[in-house]
């Protein structure tokens, strides 16, 4: 995903296209933005945006740790 907005966007998407998500999307505490459905085979699918893969420290480690 491009930003923690586009996941929060894929997720409402998603739910209109009928799949159930387990939850909408959410920061952990690690900065990883995160949603998860549940696919008619039983299959747990999460879709997210990992700020450290994209250069960038998470939010709550900015000004703290070196990326």
């Amino acid at each position: 995903m491009a930003d923690a907005d586009a996941v929060a966007a894929a997720g409402d998407e998603l739910q209109r296209a009928g799949y159930e998500l387990l939850h909408p999307a959410r920061t952990e505490p690690w900065g990883q933005t995160v949603a998860r459905l549940l696919t008619d085979d039983g299959l747990i699918v999460g879709i997210s945006y990992a700020p450290v893969f994209h250069g960038e420290a998470p939010a709550h480690d900015r000004g703290r740790f070196p990326v």
